[in-house]
């Protein structure tokens, strides 16, 4: 490195709020290589985001994970869950995999996740006595299961509460409330029934 582009880096380094985003990419590369550790049969890029581990409990057996995904597995305002995916499922990319206080959720076999869908696993109380953001995840509905060979479309949102049972698929951009059953095809916001495997 030429003497001029040195002194341009450290004047870049000099800058709190850079320096900070640095020292953050740093953490989130050393934990994604934790985890890449912890479960040497999973392919997981480097652009992968875990967030919550290991307070929160995550397996992930032989799949791929593909960049931009985020599994966030809680934190300690709203406590830690568990994320479990099984083996041969494949989770494209910018997917938001997330849960918190206890909730589960889990993934079977062989399943596609396509890119930009959600699983949230848990929910804010919202009761009026206090701020939404100040409540604890709601007990009502939370977790989801999802069965072996299931394919989610682009963009769906898989929400607290649902089971979708094995084979089903879901249609892109598909907001799911209800559980779902084996080989059904469900689509729409908020998701239906719209054919079934044959």
């Amino acid at each position: 490195m030429k003497l001029p582009a040195l002194f341009r880096a450290l004047r870049l380094l000099s800058n709190v709020d850079l320096a900070a985003s640095l020292v953050d990419l740093q953490r989130a590369s050393q934990l994604v290589r934790e985890v890449r550790q912890a479960f040497p049969l999973a392919a997981i890029d480097s652009n992968v985001l875990v967030q919550g581990w290991p307070k929160g409990k995550l397996h992930l057996a032989h799949v791929r994970v593909e960049r931009g995904s985020i599994f966030c597995l809680g934190d300690d305002d709203n406590g830690y869950g568990s994320i479990r995916v099984e083996a041969g499922t494949w989770i494209g990319q910018y997917n938001n995999i997330r849960t918190a206080d206890d909730a589960h959720i889990v993934i079977g076999r062989r399943c596609l996740i396509s890119q930009f869908c959600s699983i949230i696993g848990a929910n804010h109380g919202i009761a009026r006595d206090r701020y939404i953001q100040d409540q604890p995840a709601s007990r009502d509905r939370c977790g989801v299961t999802i069965g072996d060979d299931v394919w989610l479309g682009a963009g769906c949102s898989i929400l607290p509460g649902v089971t979708l049972a094995t084979g089903a698929v879901i249609g892109a951009n598909s907001v799911v409330t209800r559980s779902v059953g084996a080989y059904e095809i469900w689509g729409g916001v908020p998701a239906v029934q719209i054919g079934e495997r044959s």
